[in-house]
């Protein structure tokens, strides 16, 4: 997305990098959840608020911070709201936001997620209480959903409301080896935002996808990348480059700026 390299080659070796090695983060600031024990967490029947079919947009985030946004026509934009990793603030959300406002659409916002921390979270609290000492499991569960957490209260904190979300799930970020693990914070953003009533999203690609949560399927619309051009995007809006279990609804590209298709 925004936050990675912006040249091709730069993208592809660093993401083929990160791929060979999974190292867990430190220092990372943490949220706590909002919701009472007990919250009825059950998914939600809720379907992503899209661009008309064909529309193209762009996605910044805090690479973008001091120089020129897209210009446009803009037909839509989406935003990050972290620096890059979960429980970080992008510091130019606010202006970012009112950009992608711009075309008239209401913008999207996505959220960077990846692993806790090395350190033990067990004691972090989340909507089934605190985690027994070593449930890696429940561990990554509240932590992905305190992640959700702190992120929509940034955004919100920054005029950046939106019904609209999307989860950026990479391997430019750092994930254990722990698939089941690495799913459990991927549901833990999904349950917190649909039960704050958002329609949520999945943005990555079929290799990473599989390298970081296997064969998890929420069933979430889809937001692939690795497009070229414009016309590659077009050919992707298809089950091939579908992943989790969605449907291909937004394609990524590179131009001089994250571009994206709106498939048909």
């Amino acid at each position: 997305m925004a936050a990675i390299a912006r040249t091709r080659g730069q993208r592809f070796l660093m993401a083929f990098l990160a791929g060979l090695a999974f190292a867990w983060l430190a220092g990372v600031e943490l949220a706590h959840a909002e919701e009472p024990e007990g919250a009825d967490l059950s998914p939600k029947p809720v379907a992503v608020a899209l661009p008309p079919a064909g529309a193209v947009g762009f996605d910044i985030s805090w690479p973008q911070c001091g120089s020129p946004y897209p210009a446009g026509p803009l037909a839509f934009g989406v935003v990050g709201v972290n620096h890059g990793k979960a429980n970080t603030r992008n510091p130019c959300l606010r202006s970012q936001f009112r950009w992608a406002a711009s075309g008239g659409a209401t913008p999207g916002v996505y959220l960077n997620l990846n692993s806790p921390p090395k350190a033990t979270y067990s004691s972090l609290l989340g909507p089934g209480g605190r985690c027994r000492t070593g449930d890696s499991a429940c561990t990554a569960y509240n932590y992905g959903y305190n992640a959700a957490a702190f992120a929509m209260s940034y955004a919100r904190s920054q005029g950046a409301v939106t019904s609209e979300w999307w989860l950026d799930v990479e391997t430019m970020n750092t994930w254990s080896a722990d698939l089941r693990a690495n799913a459990q914070v991927i549901q833990g953003a999904v349950d917190y935002l649909q039960r704050k009533g958002a329609n949520v999203g999945v943005y990555s690609t079929p290799y990473q996808w599989a390298v970081i949560a296997g064969r998890y399927a929420p069933g979430l619309p889809v937001w692939t990348a690795g497009a070229e051009s414009l016309a590659e995007a077009k050919a992707r809006c298809s089950p091939a480059y579908a992943f989790g279990g969605g449907r291909v609804v937004l394609v990524q590209y590179v131009e001089q700026f994250d571009t994206n298709y709106r498939c048909p």
